[in-house]
């Protein structure tokens, strides 16, 4: 006695079917639940790569100290000269957005609070891309009156020269404006150097790099 067949019940291939188009529908699901969160995260990411500002860098790369002497009969009359050369590294460290310079960037040389040259390092208008550093190299030639060095850098400056080891320092003044922001910000960047005059010729002076470090104006010098 054959058995009536039951056209209601599902065949094995419409079971196949149906599992197949449900796993279609969760994979199609988890994916866009997964291309929202990468969309959401890429958003915040962006947002906060516009909302975040890193202030620009600086770092002294290289310097040589040709000439650092006073010429003087006595303490209070004649001339102190100088020439050094600086290899500064500005960094804008902001992968998202690029800097236009308001203000020119310069260089202060200083020996004890005493300035001793100014020099341009960036001129205003000038743009700077978003992760990029630029290396500017620097020329500084002086020869000032002696009375520039006050009592105290005198003195200073006969114990560095008993020693044949000077203590510098260059401090990077400017104003910048990065993109998506109105608002201006100052540079201020003190970079140290501990030079010894370096010997006649084209001898190659070894020059350990230096990370130039915030610092707020206190001092007014001549």
């Amino acid at each position: 006695m054959s058995t009536p067949h039951d056209e209601s019940a599902p065949s094995s291939e419409s079971c196949c079917y149906l599992r197949t188009k449900e796993e279609a529908c969760w994979w199609l699901k988890f994916s866009g639940v997964v291309i929202t969160l990468a969309l959401v995260a890429a958003a915040v990411v962006v947002g906060m790569a516009f909302s975040v500002i890193h202030d620009v860098k600086a770092s002294v790369e290289d310097a040589r100290l040709d000439t650092f002497a006073l010429y003087t009969a006595n303490r209070r009359a004649g001339f102190f000269a100088g020439n050094i050369s600086v290899a500064v590294a500005v960094r804008n460290p902001n992968w998202a957005m690029s800097i236009e310079y308001r203000k020119p960037l310069v260089a202060d040389l200083v020996f004890f609070q005493r300035r001793l040259y100014k020099v341009t390092v960036v001129e205003d208008g000038q743009k700077q891309r978003r992760s990029r550093t630029r290396l500017h190299l620097l020329h500084a030639a002086w020869e000032v009156p002696s009375q520039v060095l006050d009592t105290a850098a005198l003195e200073e400056l006969e114990k560095q020269n008993a020693t044949g080891v000077f203590d510098l320092e260059m401090r990077l003044y400017g104003e910048l404006k990065f993109l998506a922001h109105r608002k201006p910000r100052r540079v201020h960047l003190s970079c140290p150097l501990r030079l010894q005059v370096a010997p006649p010729g084209h001898e190659v002076v070894v020059f350990p790099p230096v990370e130039c470090v915030p610092f707020t104006p206190e001092n007014i010098y001549f």
